[in-house]
């Protein structure tokens, strides 16, 4: 037998049954009334937003924009983790920095907060908290006063910027303090 005739004699039944498989499909299809070839309103709703849903998905796992004022990194790195991103703190354990006297009333407390930390019960915003805040640490006169001025101008707070020269202000006056503040010791000391 020659190569032409095994070629031919191969084809054929592959021929065959592409035909008898066209055959069974058309058959079928008529048969049920629609055709077996999934079109796109056969696919469930999930499948037809898929393009939709990558791209929100794609939008959720951007990286966050870069910090566009100074002491935004720093509260980004360091405050955020317990008073969150968007300042509003954990209701019954961290308190918020948003619309809160504390952080915008006067420039000392916050400033002694962040030098000393703050440790006990104090009233945020008509709610309890009660817990500890050590003061975070490597943050020099210049990263605090900028993270204050951040925070106080921030989350719906109006408070005035802070310089550095009035960090170093308080801190002298804390003659070397290391304990944490209470709520009294602080409410004693702002301005009427």
């Amino acid at each position: 037998m020659s190569t032409e005739a095994s070629s031919a004699s191969k084809a054929l039944p592959a021929a065959a049954g592409v035909i008898v498989g066209l055959l069974i499909f058309g058959g079928l299809s008529l048969w049920f009334g629609r055709p077996f070839i999934p079109t796109t309103n056969d696919l469930p709703t999930v499948l037809k937003e898929a393009p939709q849903l990558t791209a929100v998905a794609m939008a959720a796992n951007a990286p966050p924009a870069a910090p566009t004022a100074p002491g935004e990194q720093t509260f980004n790195t360091v405050c955020a983790a317990c008073h969150q991103a968007n300042a509003k703190g954990i209701a019954g354990t961290f308190p918020p920095l948003a619309g809160s006297s504390w952080v915008a009333q006067d420039p000392e407390t916050p400033i002694r907060i962040v030098l000393a930390g703050l440790s006990g019960a104090v009233e945020v915003s008509g709610s309890q908290y009660n817990s500890m805040m050590p003061p975070p640490p490597g943050l020099d006169d210049a990263k605090i006063a900028e993270v204050l001025t951040f925070v106080r101008s921030h989350f719906d707070n109006h408070g005035a910027a802070i310089d550095a020269a009035k960090v170093a202000e308080v801190r002298a006056s804390l003659a070397g303090r290391a304990a944490p503040w209470s709520a009294a010791e602080l409410s004693a000391l702002r301005p009427k």
